[in-house]
């Protein structure tokens, strides 16, 4: 998975690193990968969300630099990177050019949850229209199989929609073994035109 490509990138590149992804939605916080708060200080990640800008702390009563990282998609803050390291010996930062790397991969991530998340959406959207019309409707692909039926097509046939999909539409409705005299599917498929037949 992406993610977990990113735990493995961050090891190494930094030697010791936890990582966390957050996506952000409505200023609410959801964990994608990794473990715990995002930071042990709340008001860390409060500064990040208001201002977008990356912060970067020593964690309290350890050797450890916490960097929160803001990941942001088309200027909307989309989720952050909390990344975890062991301070090295003299006190430095890790690499700004590791980080940036590491947030342009997750950020990456983020996108593409986004983009699943709005096909999804879409998906559940376009299936309740589908299903809320009260005239028979039918997904057949060029084989006469059925796809997907509403609760209007599984009504002619007391069948659920469910019991539709597999079968081929012929099957259903005329009981016959080869599709029904002067179906419309053929010339559908040969024109690319909508074909009707009463």
């Amino acid at each position: 998975l992406p993610i977990e490509v990113v735990h493995r990138l961050a090891g190494r590149l930094l030697p010791g690193s936890r990582v966390s992804i957050w996506q952000v939605t409505e200023r609410q916080l959801t964990l994608l990968t990794g473990a715990g708060h995002p930071a042990k200080d709340p008001s860390l990640i409060n500064s990040v969300i208001e201002t977008g800008v990356a912060i970067t702390t020593i964690t309290s009563g350890s050797d450890e630099w916490t960097q929160v990282i803001p990941l942001t998609l088309q200027d909307e803050l989309a989720g952050l990177l909390v990344v975890t390291y062991p301070l090295p010996e003299h006190g430095e930062k890790a690499d700004i050019e590791l980080l940036d790397l590491l947030s342009d991969y997750t950020r990456s991530i983020l996108s593409h949850f986004r983009l699943l998340r709005q096909i999804t959406r879409a998906k559940r959207q376009w299936e309740r229209t589908f299903d809320a019309l009260a005239d028979p409707l039918m997904l057949v692909t060029p084989e006469y199989v059925v796809m997907r039926a509403n609760s209007g097509a599984a009504g002619v046939n007391k069948l659920t929609p469910q019991q539709f999909v597999g079968k081929r539409c012929h099957e259903i409705f005329r009981q016959l073994p080869a599709p029904c005299p002067g179906c419309p599917l053929p010339k559908l498929m040969e024109t690319k035109e909508p074909a009707f037949l009463e």
